[in-house]
């Protein structure tokens, strides 16, 4: 949802419209396919604004200075070029590369901000596959990060910045934590296709931007600047697309790292946002050694347990562990 519309359904909404027809009617007005799918964009866009009404008055949750420094990133490489004997599969062998590949563009964002910040290759970097200077800002962004937010990343991102970074002569960037999205779909869900863009999709979130495909790369290896502006425009979408999907899907991301170590209340935190506002639930936890009581994130929708065994010290003393 772009911040005009946000505007204009945040206005009503402060105000307390009606949420049924009031979604209707901006539903039919902005294009969306229903008002539950208005007011499902609208919720997800005010919960990444930290913004809630309690009582008629909209505070500004100040989730975002508590929590670690959350970096969402993509970059954009070019291909290997090679001399090959067919147009059929073959083995290509090392020698046979001409060019190797590089970074043409990265893009990032801090989590919650609106500003993308990014870097492209100029046209003469572009020609002779230097990228040494946006590897440097993507050097410094990682270096500053607690969690750096991926697509893929684990597998395609990380490790071809790393390869960058010590061909360009770099040391390790400080250490941070990754979160790759598309682990969470691959294991968690069963969409038919688990691109980012059809995952978009099908939540009805933001979208990928078109591109010409193998055109555009062929051009910005030649150095083309309209080619090289696009690629990074391109690029910098998807840092937008990632962040929706991340915020989406991180309740359902077992692994994710805790926040509350890094907050800096003394009271329970969501270990998924940071917020304070969560509600008991009734059910409870079970582990081999004791049961625990869960709560529910009312912000991101996260659930946790509390870290008291609700078991005796007499029952855990009985526990017969399975083995």
């Amino acid at each position: 949802m772009n911040s005009a519309i946000f505007e204009e359904i945040y206005t009503d909404w402060i105000n307390n419209f009606d949420s049924g027809n009031g979604y209707e009617f901006f539903a039919k007005k902005f294009g969306f396919s229903s008002a539950e799918a208005a007011r499902s964009s609208f919720r997800r866009e005010r919960r990444k604004r930290g913004l809630k009404r309690e009582n008629g008055i909209v505070e500004q949750k100040k989730i975002v200075k508590k929590s670690p420094k959350i970096l969402i990133f993509d970059i954009e490489t070019s291909f290997i070029q090679a001399a090959v004997w067919s147009l059929g599969k073959q083995y290509v062998n090392k020698r046979q590369i001409l060019k190797d590949w590089f970074c043409f563009s990265y893009s990032a964002k801090w989590l919650y901000d609106d500003a993308v910040m990014s870097g492209v290759l100029t046209p003469e970097e572009a020609k002779n596959g230097n990228d040494k200077r946006i590897m440097e800002e993507l050097w410094n962004l990682l270096s500053e990060c607690s969690i750096a937010i991926t697509y893929n990343g684990n597998f395609f991102d990380i490790p071809k910045v790393n390869t960058r970074f010590i061909i360009n002569g770099f040391a390790p960037p400080h250490p941070y934590k990754s979160i790759d999205v598309y682990q969470t779909i691959s294991r968690v869900f069963a969409f038919s296709s688990k691109s980012m863009d059809f995952v978009s999709y099908k939540l009805e979130l933001e979208r990928k931007l078109e591109n010409s495909g193998m055109e555009l790369w062929m051009a910005c290896s030649e150095g083309k600047p309209e080619a090289l502006l696009e690629m990074v425009t391109y690029n910098k979408q998807d840092v937008v697309c990632l962040e929706t999907d991340y915020l989406r899907i991180r309740p359902w991301i077992k692994n994710h790292p805790n926040i509350g170590v890094w907050h800096d209340s003394k009271e329970r935190v969501c270990g998924f946002c940071g917020s304070d506002n969560l509600r008991l639930t009734d059910k409870t936890y079970p582990t081999p050694a004791g049961i625990y009581k869960t709560f529910r994130c009312n912000d991101c929708d996260g659930i946790g347990r509390s870290k008291e065994n609700e078991l005796s010290k007499e029952k855990r003393k009985v526990i017969s562990p399975n083995i």
